[in-house]
This record gives structure tokens, sequence and C-alpha cells, in this order.
């Protein structure tokens, strides 16, 4: 189909006689700034405003043009002599594949029943050029003349032989929804699901085969041997996840689930076998043996994660679970793994009575900055109200060697605590003494951090100005010295300001 190179996107909104002349007779690339809706309103009642459309559909020099115009015509116009011929023509012509297919769906909404028109969609279904132009043709068929004798043949072609996937999945639905009991379907579907060249098609024949057909006794062998050997991991994953909902008691299925998390290629494929074992197998023996192998050892960090966020679902009362995850927490060599763990921890055995003590461990003695935040930020989420939150908090951001690290601590304070008693004190100390130092611009310092809350928040502290005008003078990095003399600036402004 070819691109539309629009010329000029201008709307006239004021549509009359001139500019219906203009319409039919500008060579300069500007017709479409007419746009056809304001043609249709403003001459519903003209009896050139058909034969304007018809010109239009027929040859503008944009396809959305002549789109729009042929709409136009069959929605407004269904009954004026022009209308009908030039859907005809349109649907027939060698013309965009947009203007085809848009003709060949009016015909088939406005005309059911009629016999050329039935003609008109067996042709465009069986021979048009574009995939498009066929898919709408055969919806045609199927929703116009199902019962006629050739509309279920041509379907059964289109759904096995089409040379486009997109017109045999189309067609493979239609013949499952409109024939489910006739004798060929469900061969058909078998045929599809485990030989089609598209994995998309064998996916969807596999989704209808399971939801029309759990009971027929070669879908679950089907699905065995899809799940099994099946090229494609798109495929390969529906099916997991499909014998996971509807086959949980087969044997076999349990086995073909375990032999895909330890040798499938794919992640997303041992990712669905994660969660589809967290859903359906809780507390079975093989469960965590299975999740703890894929949470461990995985090359796909992704699922890691999966495989520990699913252990608390699965198997939280088993003795291993929680030594497990705090291993993973503790000694995992990938940091983005011991962060999922300390927040599984975290939210799964928060009454865990060693548990407080074993974050506050991590969050001081980690070597990765992203897990000691996401400890600070777990403490903060489940520990608010601990007497000795705060002063850990506080502690943290006094102490921890990195800046990110005490940034996001000194949000999370003033965010939760900024009228904890004691609080404008502890800011005042670190806008003054945090010890960073700026290596790239975008970097944030966690003094000027507090020094914008202690602005913000204790604005009619006496110690405020005093604050303020000390860092304009004397803090070492030049974006904080500018920052506080932009606020003294904007200061010195207000009314009441007292040098």
């Amino acid at each position: 189909m070819d691109k539309n190179p629009r010329k000029n996107q201008d709307i006239i909104t004021d549509f009359n006689l001139h500019n219906k002349q203009l319409v039919q007779l500008d060579q300069n690339g500007y017709v479409p700034a007419v746009t056809v809706a304001e043609l249709v309103c403003g001459g519903q009642d003209n009896p050139d405003t058909p034969l304007i459309l018809k010109q239009l559909a027929q040859s503008d020099q944009y396809w959305d043009v002549r789109q729009a115009a042929a709409e136009a015509l069959a929605h407004g116009w269904k009954d004026h002599p022009v209308t009908l011929p030039l859907l005809k023509q349109l649907a027939q012509s060698v013309q965009n594949g947009y203007v085809r297919q848009v003709a060949v769906q009016e015909l088939a909404r406005g005309w059911k029943g009629e016999r050329d028109i039935l003609l008109i969609l067996k042709q465009r279904a069986q021979s048009d050029q574009d995939a498009d132009v066929r898919i709408a043709a055969v919806s045609g068929l199927v929703d116009g003349w199902q019962d006629h004798p050739d509309t279920l043949p041509i379907l059964k072609q289109l759904a096995q032989s089409d040379h486009n996937s997109d017109v045999r999945r189309v067609a493979m639905a239609k013949l499952v929804h409109g024939w489910k009991n006739h004798h060929d379907t469900l061969a058909i579907l078998k045929q599809l699901a485990q030989s089609d060249q598209s994995w998309r098609v064998r996916q969807a024949a596999v989704a209808e085969l399971v939801r029309g057909w759990k009971d027929d006794p070669d879908t679950l062998p089907i699905l065995k041997q899809l799940a099994e050997s099946d090229q494609d991991a798109a495929v390969r994953q529906a099916v997991a996840e499909a014998l996971a909902r509807g086959w949980k008691d087969d044997p076999d299925t349990l086995p073909i689930l375990k032999q895909l998390a330890e040798s499938d290629q794919d992640a997303a494929v041992r990712q669905a076998v994660a969660e589809a074992l967290a859903s359906s197998w809780q507390d079975h023996h093989d469960t965590l043996p299975i999740l703890k192998q894929l949470a461990q050892s995985d090359q796909d960090l992704a699922v890691r994660q999966t495989a520990a966020e699913a252990l608390p679902r699965s198997c939280k009362n088993h003795p291993d679970t929680l030594p497990f995850l705090k291993q993973l927490a503790q000694s995992d060599r990938n940091g983005y793994v011991r962060q999922i763990a300390v927040q599984v921890l975290a939210r799964g055995w928060k009454d865990e009575p060693d548990i407080l003590l074993f974050l506050k461990q991590r969050a001081k003695s980690d070597r990765n900055l992203d897990v000691r935040i996401a400890v600070l930020e777990e403490l903060v989420r489940g520990w608010k109200y601990h007497p000795d939150t705060l002063h850990f908090l506080q502690e943290r951001a006094e102490s921890d060697p990195h800046w990110r690290v005490r940034a996001a601590v000194m949000t999370e304070l003033i965010c939760g605590w900024k009228n904890q008693p004691g609080m404008f004190e502890f800011l005042c100390v670190r806008a003054v003494n945090d010890p960073f130092y700026r290596k790239q611009r975008r970097e944030e310092n966690p003094r000027q951090i507090a020094l914008t809350a202690i602005i913000d928040d204790y604005p009619n502290h006496p110690q405020t100005l005093l604050l303020l005008r000390d860092r304009a003078k004397h803090d070492s990095d030049q974006k904080v010295q500018k920052f506080a003399k932009e606020k003294l600036a904007s200061i010195r402004t207000l009314p009441n300001y007292q040098s």
C-alpha cells in the first residue's frame, strides 16, 4: 500500500459553493485542505455533493481522501445512483489497497444478500493481492452469506493455504466460531496448531483448541508435543500456561514443565513455568527445588526475579525457603537478585523475629548501592513506626559512603519525618557537613536536598536565613552556592524581609 504524502494539513472550515469549485479544479496538491467531513457537513442537501465525492473517491491523489469520500457516499448517500456502481468499481480496481478495503467493507455492510456483491467478495477473498482486502472480504462473506454453500470452502482454503498469516488466522477464527461442529473444523485446527509455518497462527490455534476442544482425546497430546518441540518460544510459552491451567492433574504436566524450566532456551518460557508452578503447584515437593534452581542459577535476571518472587506464594511455609532467600540476599553474585531477595523477605516475612536485624545488616554492608537503597525503602514501608527506624535512617544518611544512598535516605526522612522533633537540627547539620563532592553535573547533592527541605518546611525558623547565607558564601559545590544565592535574592523581594 502506498504512503500518503500529504502536502497541506490546513483545514478550511467555511465550506460553500466556491469551495466546491476549488475541490473540483485545484491541481496544485491542495485538494486535501478541504476535508471530506466538512464537505459532507456542508453539502448534505446539495445535489452536487455526491458527484464531488465520487470524483474525489475516483481520482484524488491522496488515498485517505479517496477512502473518506467512498465511506461518506456509502453512509450518507447509499441510495444515490452513483454510490453502488462506484463502490463496485473501487472494490475491483487496481487502486490503493486501503481504498479497495473500504469499498469491500461498505459493499458487505450495505448490500448484504445481493448476488453481484457476493461474487465481488468471493473474488476479492480469493485473489486480491492485498491481505487486508482479503480479510475484509472474508469477514463480509461470513457476516452476510454464512449459509451460502461457497462460504465455508473459501474459509477452509484461506485458513489452510493463504500465503499471509494474518489472513489464515482470521479465516481460522471465523471457521471456529461459525462452524465449530463441522466435521472438518477440528481437523483443520489441529493441522494449523501443529504445522502452520507462522507461530502466530499456531499460537492462535492452540488457544482455540484449549477453549473449544479441551476434552478431545487429541488435544492434550498435541499440547505436550508442542511444549517439547515447537520451534517458537511464544508457542511453547502459551502451551505451558495452558497445561498449567487446564491439565494440572495430568501426571505428565509437571514433568513437562520441569523439563522446560531446566532446558528451554527461551527466558520467557522459563519465566512462565515459574509463574505456573507458583499458581498451580503450591507446596508440591517438586516446586521448591525447581524455583530455587531458577532463582539461583538461571542465566536470565527476569527469570531469577520471577522465581524469587514466586517463592513466598508457593513455598512460604517450607522450612528451606526463608534460609534460601537469606542466602540469596546475602551472597548472590548479582546485585539485582540480592535486591529482589531483600524485597521479598521484607514483604513476606515481616513478622519473622530476625528479619529487621538482617535487613539493617544488608543496608549497612551490601556492596551494591541499589540494594542498600532498596533495603532502606523497605524499612520505611514496613517498619516506619518501629522505635529504631528513624535513628537508623539518620545514621545511614550520615554514614553511607555513596551520595545516592544518602540522598535517597534524606528524601525519605524529609517526606516521612519532617515534623519529628530535632529534624530541623539534623537537616542543618547535613546541609553543611555532607561530604558530597561533585564529579558530574547531573549528580544530586545531599546538602542541597537538605537545604531545599529547610527552606520549604521551615521558612520562618530563625536559623534558616543564616544557613542560607552561609551556604551562598561557603559551600564547596558551585551549584549549591548558586541555588542558595537565588533563594536569597527571592527572599529579599518579600515585603517583610529584614537584612
